[in-house]
């Protein structure tokens, strides 16, 4: 809503930018200032808990098995 509120709704073309029109007006509320890479070494004490609440969602029906095993192999 926030976007329409912004920018109106509009058909046709591509924006200024080339962007289709549907990403035109969130690519101009969007800023990117830094990107951050993860380090390894802190991300390994949340190993434990994410595949404790992966096997969770599964154990509930709340994530397919094979989207689980996908998270467990790729986190």
């Amino acid at each position: 809503m926030a976007v329409l509120a912004a920018h109106g709704v509009r058909s046709g073309g591509p924006a200024a930018d080339g962007a289709p029109a549907p990403l035109a007006a969130p690519r101009s509320m969007v800023r990117l200032r830094t990107v951050v890479e993860p380090r390894p070494e802190v991300g390994r004490r949340f190993d434990e808990p994410f595949i404790t609440l992966v096997d969770a969602l599964e154990q509930r029906g709340w994530l397919p098995p094979a989207t689980a095993a996908h998270a467990r192999e790729h986190g």
